[in-house]
């Protein structure tokens, strides 16, 4: 979900219906949205035949796991990941009240294999991105999996993506944060082939619907270079899944980190708070 700077709320999740099919037979997602106005007004409401889908036709039949921003001018971002070509691959479509949504593109496209996507918006316009980009094969025949990092500019180009993440370490599930002048990535990273809590091997990649669990990372960067500091060990884990908080008024706060770690005596699952410091 996502407010706009009028009041209005903007909703995005990954829905699907009977008649919308896999190969195999399976109900095929796609990315639906609805707003709701200052008066409360739904744009959808009531029991829907049909969830009110952005696009599910063409190139881009199915998407998943939506991430939606409204930026101060009343424009909506909506990203996603979806197969392109057989490849999933992160997607971008833009759209505002009355105007309609003006389609999915591909963020970086690239054979690799691109999920959980996760962005941030910053004052000038800029759109921060991140996510995830594996491949089947790497050290000793294990997945590798790296962070990639892209910035959309206000007039809509997309600046080439950077790999945040090391050579010798997998990783996955970034968080993005954004304050008056810096951007951080957050992510959980491992050694290839480790095996997590519930014995899947890279944490179950391609299909990592379930636990991601490793070390928690993070890097930082001045807002308009892309100079990002090498990554810093948050927690040695297993820790999962990482999200920063949105501060409201406070240009220059630093953004406070949220995130799950397991006590690997006891078992017992805590949710922690802190604040990443830089490369510190």
């Amino acid at each position: 979900m996502a407010i706009g700077p009028d009041g209005r709320a903007y909703l995005a999740w990954e829905a699907r219906d009977p008649s919308r099919r896999a190969n195999d037979g399976s109900a095929r997602p796609g990315i639906a949205y609805a707003t709701r106005g200052p008066d409360g007004a739904w744009s959808v409401r009531g029991v829907l035949d049909r969830p009110p889908y952005l696009q599910v036709d063409g190139p881009y039949p199915g998407q998943s796991r939506p991430a939606i921003l409204a930026d101060t001018s009343g424009g909506v971002h909506v990203l996603s990941y979806g197969a392109v070509g057989g490849v999933q691959q992160i997607l971008y479509g833009w759209t505002r009240v009355g105007r309609g949504f003006f389609g999915w593109y591909p963020v970086a496209p690239s054979s690799g294999d691109q999920r959980y996507v996760a962005a941030a918006l910053d004052r000038a316009g800029r759109l921060h991105v991140a996510w995830r980009e594996g491949l089947a094969s790497g050290i000793l025949g294990a997945a590798t999996m790296a962070i990639y990092y892209s910035v959309r500019e206000p007039g809509g180009r997309w600046l080439p993506p950077v790999r945040l993440t090391r050579d010798d370490e997998n990783a996955s599930t970034p968080s993005v944060g954004v304050s008056g002048s810096q951007v951080s990535v957050a992510w959980i990273a491992w050694s290839p082939g480790a095996m997590n809590s519930q014995g899947q091997v890279d944490n179950g990649f391609p299909a990592d619907n379930a636990t991601v669990e490793g070390r928690l990372e993070a890097a930082s960067s001045p807002i308009d270079r892309e100079h990002f500091s090498p990554p810093a060990l948050l927690d040695a884990g297993p820790a999962s899944y990482p999200c920063w908080a949105v501060v409201s008024g406070a240009d220059e706060a630093r953004p406070p980190l949220v995130w799950t770690s397991r006590d690997p005596d006891s078992g017992n699952v805590n949710l922690r708070l802190g604040w990443f410091e830089g490369g510190r």
